[in-house]
C-alpha cells in the first residue's frame, strides 16, 4: 500500500510513474484537486486581496496546532505579509488547530474531548473586528 502511495504522488507531480490512476490516494477525481494544492499558496491569495481588493485579513494560529504549523506555515506567513499594512498576525501560546487551549502536545484525539473555544482568542478576534 505504501508503495503505490508513493508511485500515485508521483502521478500526481506529473513524474513518470507504474500508476495511471489514484486508488489508495482517493478516486482519480481528485487528481485535478491534488494538482492545485501542489501550487496553491495562501500567502499569496491573502497578499493578493489585501493589495487589489483591499481585504483585510487576520491570520490567528496556535502554538500547539500539529496539522498546520507554526514552525512553517505561519513562519511563511509572517515572512511574506508581515509588512501588508491589511494583514494582522497573531501566534497564540496554547491552542491547537481548534483554538482550544491545552499544555500538552495536541492529537488527533483532542477533537473527541468537549472542549470551548479560548476565551482569550475570541476576544482577540472580536478586538480585531471592531478596531479595523
Amino acid at each position: 500500500m505504501i508503495q503505490t502511495a508513493r508511485a500515485e504522488i508521483e502521478l500526481i507531480y506529473g513524474r513518470e510513474t507504474t500508476v495511471d490512476s489514484l486508488s489508495v490516494l482517493g478516486q482519480s477525481s481528485m487528481m485535478r484537486y491534488y494538482q492545485q494544492m501542489i501550487s496553491y499558496d495562501p500567502a499569496e491569495v491573502v497578499l493578493e486581496n489585501a493589495e487589489e481588493d483591499g481585504i483585510r485579513t487576520l491570520i490567528i494560529q496556535g502554538d500547539r496546532d500539529y496539522q498546520v504549523r507554526h514552525e512553517t506555515e505561519f513562519a511563511t506567513y509572517e515572512q511574506k505579509l508581515a509588512k501588508t499594512p491589511r494583514v494582522d498576525l497573531k501566534l497564540v501560546h496554547g491552542l491547537n488547530h481548534q483554538m482550544i487551549y491545552g499544555e500538552s502536545p495536541s492529537s488527533p484525539d483532542e477533537y473527541f474531548e468537549p472542549a470551548n473555544v479560548d476565551i482569550e482568542a475570541i476576544r482577540y478576534m472580536a478586538d480585531w473586528m471592531n478596531r479595523k
